[in-house]
């Protein structure tokens, strides 16, 4: 039990570091199962929602362990004016949304990112 203790936390300082150095979300989503271990939460079954105290344990966990939530690479990505602009660049642009498991070239989202910050919206570099 001591060995696993020790390999669980070493895993979880190099987590840790790779997440605190802002490499994503990929890095922050590990070290969030691995706080949700060492507070004793489990992944509810059937699809349920984990309730409001486990989710504040699995927060104060990372909070202590120096770990944020990595930034949306567009800021108010929720926000009804972002959602607006989007859809009036898409029009502009002639930039569809991408169907199912599919992504914008790399010309489009040249074209879709100019145009929302003509209009205003602040992207994430």
């Amino acid at each position: 039990m001591k060995f696993y203790k020790v390999m669980v936390s070493s895993l979880f300082l190099a987590i840790c570091l790779h997440a605190s150095a802002s490499e994503g979300r990929k890095a922050f989503r590990e070290a969030k199962q691995l706080c949700a271990k060492e507070v004793g939460v489990s992944k509810p079954e059937n699809g349920a929602k984990l309730s409001k105290e486990d989710k504040e344990k699995i927060k104060a966990c990372l909070t202590a362990k120096g770990i944020a939530r990595p930034e949306r690479k567009y800021k108010g990505l929720r926000d009804e004016n972002f959602k607006t602009a989007m859809k009036k660049c898409q029009e502009s642009t002639g930039v569809k949304k991408p169907g199912n498991g599919q992504k914008r070239s790399d010309e489009d989202k040249a074209k879709v990112d100019a145009c929302l910050v003509s209009k205003g919206i602040l992207l994430k570099k």
